[in-house]
């Protein structure tokens, strides 16, 4: 614009009224700008296209994932962790706490008990313990001279099939004439089919020597006869051949809670099957 010349082509008719074929080419000068001194020349700027905010351009422009400013938020796209259905339950929980309370052994003192879980091929645990052991007790001063323990008890299991069911073991120790630890009883009871708080009584009984020599040499060695794994006495193999001799009860409590029985087919609520087992130490002494 600013210093350029302007060139404008002219035809150029006779007097005749003939048009000429001579074409006159006349230039002139553009006028300059008009600047204040000392301000120099602005380049060309085109002028800011307006747009409204919330079309569809100002999104392009801003961006397509930001979301607008001042218009309505865009709704949540549809999606499997929104709307979609439960899935269906491929195994069931078991959740057993509680505590081995007491025991009653009218000729020991100074006991300890150790208590494991036995359960079938299809049976895991998932959260708790399996197996632990208990504090040494002594008997208390009343009546009845229980050996009061109350270790607490906790495990979850988780099944897809009924079979197998959890036992719990118990397994009491204490010193004998020697002061050697040696076992004073095992014991096995399933853990409660229904939902609630159970008590069971586990009479315990210890292995016997089978001749007299035996026991003769077992008292003097401090030696005597014990599973080497106590859960064998949750099995019923090879308990035929086993001589075994009475001695004592525990008494173990029970909080039981199942999920997703119902679910995969197994009804554990029916009144047939809760039994009542708060039976007291004196009645199952009785009993047995």
């Amino acid at each position: 614009m600013g210093g350029g010349s302007i060139r404008t082509a002219l035809e150029v008719t006779s007097q005749g009224g003939r048009k000429g074929s001579s074409r006159v080419n006349t230039t002139r000068q553009a006028p300059e700008q008009r600047r204040c001194p000392g301000q120099e020349a602005q380049p060309f700027r085109a002028k800011p296209e307006i747009v409204p905010r919330g079309s569809p351009s100002s999104v392009a422009r801003e961006g397509g994932g930001r979301a607008l400013r001042d218009g309505p938020l865009p709704a949540a796209l549809p999606g499997p962790m929104a709307t979609g259905p439960t899935a269906n339950p491929t195994v069931f929980l078991l959740m057993v706490s509680g505590q081995v309370e007491s025991a009653q052994f009218p000729e020991l003192d100074e006991l300890y008990c150790k208590y494991s879980f036995a359960y079938g091929p299809d049976w895991a645990p998932t959260t708790g313990l399996e197996e632990g052991i208990s504090q040494v007790t002594s008997k208390s001063r009343n009546v009845q001279q229980n050996l009061v323990w109350n270790f607490p008890i906790e495990v979850t299991f988780k099944s897809t099939n009924p079979f197998g069911w959890p036992q719990i073991v118990i397994s009491v120790y204490g010193p004998d004439l020697f002061g050697n630890d040696v076992v004073r009883g095992y014991g096995a009871v399933h853990v409660p089919f229904t939902p609630g708080r159970h008590q069971r009584i586990l009479p315990m009984f210890v292995p016997e020597s089978t001749s007299r020599l035996q026991k003769l040499t077992s008292w003097l060695t401090g030696r005597y006869p014990e599973f080497t794994d106590p859960k064998v006495v949750a099995q019923g193999e090879g308990r035929e051949v086993t001589r075994v001799r009475s001695q004592g009860f525990v008494t173990v409590s029970f909080n039981v809670v199942t999920k997703d029985m119902k679910k995969l087919g197994y009804d554990v609520s029916s009144p047939t099957l809760a039994s009542s087992s708060l039976t007291s130490v004196t009645d199952a002494m009785y009993k047995f």
